[in-house]
């Protein structure tokens, strides 16, 4: 199981830290709040490896369905709200980011800049169709460096245990698996506006990858906020300090 903390855990961690230190600020008068598609995120959050000193990363996790609440209880027109650009060094996020909200995404993503690193220069085309393909499996041979690599995206718990099991039996090979539990990634998220329309899943997940084919930056370690992030303060992948802010790691939970 990968220890690299989610997306939300890391980018908690760092406003602790990092954002708190830039400002000035004491991290125990911050108070974060992540907005999210995942009702799990509610309990990520409060796990104790997910804080410290007393300090939970993330104070307070809403779900979208949560937060569409709240802007119509408050009668916000979000139509004519004006736009406000994100506070660095958050504000420059690339494409492949922005496909972990879809099945296969996460791996599409991860696949752009391992190849680089792997292969010395970036893939010849972004867009892994294979990854993206209507199906509860997704499966993928890619060429890194010498190595023939064999990776896999499933989505849905009955089809991960399916294929945990087809593993088991030695049914299936894999180097790296993407695993979400909802069909579909998180935009079928259990936080959502709740809608058993297969076609609205559909258009979500379209919308996404239109994101990512129009976008100028495409690949994560072409992301100069992230490498700033790194230069000036985690030092590099693997650092004592990036193992302490973005890793994590797990421990047997009964389930009650």
């Amino acid at each position: 199981i990968s220890v690299v903390r989610s997306p939300q855990q890391i980018v908690g961690s760092l406003i602790r830290s990092q954002v708190a230190a830039d400002k000035k600020l004491d991290p125990a008068k911050i108070y974060s709040v992540s907005v999210m598609p995942c009702t799990a995120k509610k309990y990520e959050a409060q796990r104790v490896e997910m804080g410290k000193k007393g300090l939970q990363d993330i104070d307070t996790v809403l779900t979208t369905r949560e937060f569409i609440r709240l802007i119509k209880l408050n009668g916000i027109d979000m139509d004519h709200i004006e736009p406000e650009p994100a506070d660095d060094p958050m504000g420059v996020a690339s494409s492949a980011g922005k496909l972990c909200s879809v099945s296969g995404g996460s791996l599409e993503g991860l696949i752009r800049t391992i190849s680089y690193r792997y292969n010395g220069k970036d893939l010849s085309a972004f867009k892994l169709s294979k990854l993206r393909m209507q199906r509860n499996l997704r499966e993928l041979n890619i060429k890194l460096g010498k190595k023939d690599i064999k990776i896999a995206a499933v989505s849905g718990m009955s089809n991960v245990v399916k294929l945990l099991s087809d593993i088991k039996s030695g049914k299936k090979k894999y180097h790296i698996i993407e695993i979400m539990a909802c069909p579909g990634g998180c935009v079928n998220g259990g936080g959502q506006p709740i809608d058993h329309d297969e076609n609205l899943i559909r258009n979500r997940t379209k919308a996404v990858y239109d994101l990512d084919n129009k976008d100028v930056l495409r690949l994560a370690h072409r992301n100069q906020s992230v490498m700033k992030i790194y230069e000036e303060y985690l030092d590099q992948p693997f650092s004592e300090k990036t193992r302490e802010l973005l890793h994590t790691s797990y421990s047997y939970k009964p389930v009650l």
